[in-house]
């Protein structure tokens, strides 16, 4: 089962993921090379009004990513001023290493710098897997972003736990993001 292509991935590995439930898997970055199947994080295409936690200014704005990813009617995305930061509602995870994708640009080309937090026993704990995802001045799709959570998600829930994600810019760059997708089974 685990030889499947990824674009089967999300009807065969259903019975795994230890309770998570996720909607349609697609492949959105497949013009870029990506053949993982991935799904939109809760609120990831701020359309509509976001449940993510907006401080320093962040907010939604008019305005999409050029490519359309989720829908050729969205219409708004994230801007997060330096200083600000967006923090994501909690997104369940199942097993093996997730991955986190977005499209995304900078004021001045620089990093998003993204906080992962994992629910345990004792709350929300915040991992080592902080990373700086480069952007360019121009919108395009980030690198893919492996969150190598095994370890936590075996000490945490038996295989499945919420992680919750926080993008806060680099210096003094502006960041504006949109549609944010994990891969949340596995990378290939």
């Amino acid at each position: 089962m685990l030889g499947a292509t990824a674009s089967r991935a999300g009807g065969l590995l259903g019975s795994i993921t230890n309770g998570c439930q996720y909607g349609g898997f697609t492949q959105p970055f497949a013009p870029w090379g990506d053949e993982s199947s991935y799904v939109l994080a809760p609120g990831g295409s701020f359309e509509g009004s976001s449940p993510w936690t907006l401080a320093g200014g962040a907010q939604v704005v008019s305005g999409n990513e050029p490519f359309y990813l989720n829908s050729s009617s969205d219409s708004h995305s994230l801007l997060i001023p330096a200083g600000g930061s967006a923090t994501s509602t909690p997104i369940c995870l199942g097993i093996l290493d997730p991955t986190l994708r977005f499209v995304g640009k900078s004021s001045d080309g620089s990093s998003v710098h993204v906080d992962v937090y994992a629910s345990g026993v004792l709350g929300l704990v915040k991992l080592p897997d902080a990373v700086n995802i480069g952007l360019s001045s121009t919108w395009a799709p980030s690198a893919i972003q492996v969150l190598t959570l095994q370890n936590v998600l075996a000490l945490t829930n038996l295989g499945a736990t919420s992680i919750v994600l926080r993008f806060t810019p680099t210096g003094s760059a502006s960041v504006q993001m949109d549609d944010v997708y994990v891969d949340p089974i596995w990378h290939e």
